[in-house]
């Protein structure tokens, strides 16, 4: 069985279905946005700039959220939690988490996206 990246009864409750005509353009928005929010979580990273990382985070946790990609939205709210004081090498590990699940994300969405198993 497939584990998608996506609640699946999120995307349902908020949207009707993941082939919502709706849904599917903004899912597009979505990666296009989260690709350079992830991007942006890392250069900042680079150069210890921790507002950069709280507002990458913070905007990436809630387009996550509202597309149904939880654990994406979870990994960036980790990241807004621990970017304004954590150590350097506590905030390298929740970017590299960060950006392993957008990967994930990302290859689901490249893939065709969430789907509904019920038919």
């Amino acid at each position: 069985m497939f584990d998608s990246a996506f609640d699946l009864r999120h995307v349902v409750a908020h949207w009707g279905s993941p082939a919502d005509a709706d849904y599917r353009r903004i899912l597009v928005i979505f990666a296009e946005e989260a690709a350079t929010l992830v991007a942006k979580a890392e250069t900042a990273l680079k150069s210890d700039q921790r507002r950069e990382l709280v507002a990458a985070a913070h905007t990436l946790r809630g387009a996550a959220a509202n597309m149904g990609a939880m654990r994406l939205a979870e990994c960036a709210g980790q990241l807004e939690e621990a970017a304004p004081a954590a150590k350097v090498t506590e905030v390298q590990t929740v970017v590299a988490k960060l950006a392993g699940e957008w990967d994930v994300v990302a290859r689901e969405i490249a893939s065709g996206g969430p789907i509904c198993d019920d038919g």
